[in-house]
């Protein structure tokens, strides 16, 4: 939630709020444990990736440019919105 308030993504103020509440909604929580065997530049990025891998995804669909350099981490694809939606398509 803090994300989507930040201001570059200001402009879409009443469609963060439903993207937040059909988050919630359809959202599994689970209990991460921080993988120290993965190194990354930006420490904020371990819990993203530390939930991903509790949760057993396929995915890690993400705007960050650092994030997506990985292109896959623990087994996982980090891609973005564009490719995210190239897959589904197909």
């Amino acid at each position: 939630m803090e994300v989507l308030h930040r201001p570059k993504f200001k402009t879409r103020g009443p469609l963060n709020s439903l993207l937040i509440a059909q988050l919630l909604e359809l959202a599994t929580k689970v209990n991460s444990v921080r993988n120290e065997s993965i190194e990354l530049r930006d420490k904020d990025d371990h819990i993203v990736i530390d939930c991903a891998i509790a949760a057993k995804a396929q995915y890690i669909v993400t705007g960050d440019l650092d994030c997506v350099s990985y292109a896959k981490l623990a087994g996982i694809s980090i891609v973005t919105p564009t490719e995210m939606l190239r897959i589904v398509q197909n």
